[in-house]
């Protein structure tokens, strides 16, 4: 028997305000909520208050999104799960084409 799922409360692409709640298991990550539901947060650098967030994800209501210090087509979740790379806010160098890694602030 198939048990019935939640209904989805966001879209993939949407963007929203969440309320940062607590830290994440993962550096850059935080626990937000928003329309009563629980958003995984990467790329944020606060630890509390309202942030604006791109939801990239909602595969079986399970709600991750963006906070808008990492560009969206150069960095994936994947990456910043992994620790691939610095999970804040970065400059890019632009007189090296080759050059895909960012400079720190």
């Amino acid at each position: 028997m198939h048990r019935p799922s939640l209904p989805l409360v966001f879209k993939k692409g949407e963007k929203t305000n969440v309320e940062i709640r607590a830290p994440g298991w993962i550096r850059g990550e935080q626990l937000g909520v928003a329309k009563n539901r629980v958003v995984s947060v990467f790329g944020c650098d606060k630890e509390s208050g309202q942030i604006r967030v791109n939801i990239v994800s909602t595969k079986n209501n399970i709600y991750v999104g963006r906070a808008g210090l990492i560009p969206g087509p150069l960095f994936s979740l994947r990456e910043v799960f992994y620790r691939r790379i610095p999970a804040k806010r970065v400059h890019w160098r632009k007189n090296s084409p080759g050059d895909s890694l960012p400079d720190k602030v």
